[in-house]
């Protein structure tokens, strides 16, 4: 959704998959999608983020906006950008999307402390850190104490059809797992729960594995004949566009076992499909047990797999039909936008 009045850079790489050779086929610099809308690639040579054409780029792009948003923070522009704003004097908006989070198991916590304290030192005065929920805006608060936050939800787009459940004894089940192979994000768990369930609950698991987790994805693969789940588990790789809404309409429950997450999208997409949810406590998904629409259960196997047995029999329908009609009133876009806009307005007024 565009906002009137509102004209948009977008500096990134031209990243389009794990691999440096997987490239977005920009043909024009920069690529506009809209008028206002206009989105400037720049090589990646290495790594999710390594650019060295964005720093040549970043420093005009700063002095032309009114307000710069930053994703992310452990990524290759994030302490330049920073740096810029402050010489600049510009007012930022700093989206962590989940990196703030440590959990039991986390890589390089080392590193990833020193690249905060890098950060720390450079901050604008004008700076605040979007979070998209609640959980978020509590662990940036302890990571970034002195700088001010706000709550934005991310949006979500409501597809025109939504998910309709076909007549069954309730004894079939369709398990969705769909998002990057990690292990933040808990297939591991997952899979463990199936090895506690019956051969009629099967699972459907879509994602890429990134190149820092490849050791991860083989261990998921080794683990699903292990448990002797190979008839059960499916793993169908990376979708998207039509693939992707083939997959929650084929789903029944769409289950995400995460040890941490900021949002989730998954979760919002998949309600917004009319598919009820199983939400592990890593994520701020409390909201499904009110609102009737899924479980919010601990991020263990036993506890995974007994949802799944409680859900099994519940009315799927009607609960998928509760979750689709939240997501329109809250999560919808023109709201989202509205209130992100309004976030920008504020920190560009701060003293």
């Amino acid at each position: 959704m565009q906002l009137p009045g509102v004209n948009l850079r977008v500096l990134t790489t031209d990243s389009a998959g794990p691999k440096v050779s997987d490239r977005v086929p920009a043909t024009s610099f920069p690529v506009r999608y809209s008028p206002g809308y206009d989105v400037y690639f720049l090589k990646r040579i290495a790594g999710e983020s390594v650019a060295p054409g964005l720093l040549l780029e970043l420093y005009s792009m700063i002095d032309w906006a009114d307000v710069i948003h930053l994703t992310y923070v452990y990524y290759f522009p994030t302490i330049p950008t920073l740096a810029a704003c402050k010489s600049l004097g510009k007012p930022l908006i700093w989206s962590p999307r989940g990196s703030f989070y440590r959990w039991d198991g986390q890589r390089r916590q080392h590193m990833k402390a020193l690249w905060l304290k890098c950060c720390r030192s450079v901050i604008p005065s004008r700076t605040v850190i979007h979070c998209a929920s609640i959980k978020e805006k509590m662990e940036a608060e302890w990571r970034m104490p002195s700088v001010r936050t706000a709550v934005v939800s991310n949006g979500v787009e409501i597809p025109t059809t939504g998910k309709s459940f076909r007549a069954s004894s309730g004894e079939q089940l369709s398990l969705l797992y769909l998002g990057v192979i990690s292990p933040v994000k808990g297939l591991d768990v997952l899979l463990h729960a199936m090895a506690l369930l019956d051969r009629g609950i099967k699972l459907d698991v879509y994602g890429h594995v990134p190149l820092a987790y490849e050791d991860y994805g083989k261990a998921m693969s080794r683990l699903v004949d292990d448990l002797a789940l190979r008839e059960r588990v499916i793993f169908h790789g990376f979708v998207e566009n039509e693939l992707k809404t083939n997959a929650f309409l084929n789903a029944d429950i769409c289950v995400v076992p995460s040890h941490s997450e900021n949002f989730s999208n998954v979760v919002a997409e998949a309600l917004a499909y009319g598919v009820p949810v199983i939400a592990s406590t890593g994520t701020p998904w409390s909201g499904v047990v009110e609102h009737g629409c899924g479980e919010w259960v601990d991020k263990s196997p036993a506890s995974l797999a007994a949802s799944i047995l409680r859900m099994r029999h519940k009315p799927l329908q009607e609960m998928g039909g509760r979750g689709r009609d939240w997501m329109q009133r809250e999560f919808g876009w023109s709201s989202v936008a509205t209130k992100m806009e309004a976030l920008y307005k504020r920190v560009i007024e701060q003293d």
